[in-house]
């Protein structure tokens, strides 16, 4: 995968977000992202081959702020699934740095800010990662905040995240909304893999990069992943999967 252009070379953070159908939830995952206390960033929204209504909260996004949001979607809208669509979003990226951020989930505060400082301060990590807080709150339920990965606040060296977190290991693998990449390793591993189209698809991707960089683990927690029952894995779970 090749850079998009020349434009924004020195640009710090790419932000993707893909999103099929996300409804009520879209919004305020985008707004989590706009209201970063830090601005030296794009965000690149996805269209998996949305409905109308949340295609057009991404275009109105877009078009209320030219050159800060990004709209794309694939040739005649076609859904082709949550990698492909990641891909396309890679493909467009200018940052030094990726970040992903799932169109039902939300950024907290100092995000951005907090991720860029510490991927700088540790230039041999090729991901991080942090906390997750899996977000039943706000339909009345207990947030439980899970920490990522064997040790915290340490830069695990490879193989070793391979077998330290699930699939292979015991420990708690990282959400795709809190991780951030440098766009050098997410295009030197190939990106995301198109035949994985919904479940597991971060796994195939984390899988190489695992075995390609070490991985800072953060004990702090930047997202919340929101539970609901539209969700890609609780769809799956209904489905038999």
């Amino acid at each position: 995968m090749e850079p998009h252009g020349a434009q924004g070379a020195n640009l710090k953070v790419s932000v993707v977000m893909t999103f099929l159908n996300t409804g009520q939830f879209l919004e305020p995952a985008i707004r989590s992202i706009l209201d970063q206390d830090f601005d030296d960033f794009e965000l690149i929204l996805v269209d998996d081959g949305s409905d109308s209504a949340s295609s057009a909260i991404a275009l109105g996004f877009a078009a209320d702020l030219p050159g800060r949001v990004i709209y794309a979607d694939h040739p005649g809208h076609e859904n082709r699934g949550i990698s492909a669509s990641r891909n396309l979003g890679i493909s467009l990226a200018h940052g030094q740095y990726v970040a992903f951020c799932d169109a039902d989930d939300v950024w907290f505060q100092g995000k951005l800010r907090e991720q860029v400082a510490l991927m700088d301060e540790y230039p041999q990590a090729g991901l991080l990662c942090g906390a997750v807080r899996y977000w039943r709150s706000y339909d009345g339920g207990k947030d439980v905040i899970v920490q990522t990965g064997h040790r915290q606040d340490a830069l695990i060296l490879p193989p070793e995240m391979s077998v330290s977190v699930y699939p292979l290991g015991r420990a708690a693998a990282p959400s795709m909304s809190d991780i951030m990449v440098r766009a050098s390793v997410l295009r030197s591993v190939g990106g995301c893999e198109d035949e994985f189209r919904g479940m597991y698809e971060d796994q195939a991707l984390l899988a190489k990069i695992y075995l390609a960089t070490p991985v800072y683990i953060a004990s702090t927690c930047w997202s919340a992943y929101r539970q609901h029952d539209e969700s890609c894995m609780a769809e799956s779970g209904r489905a038999g999967n």
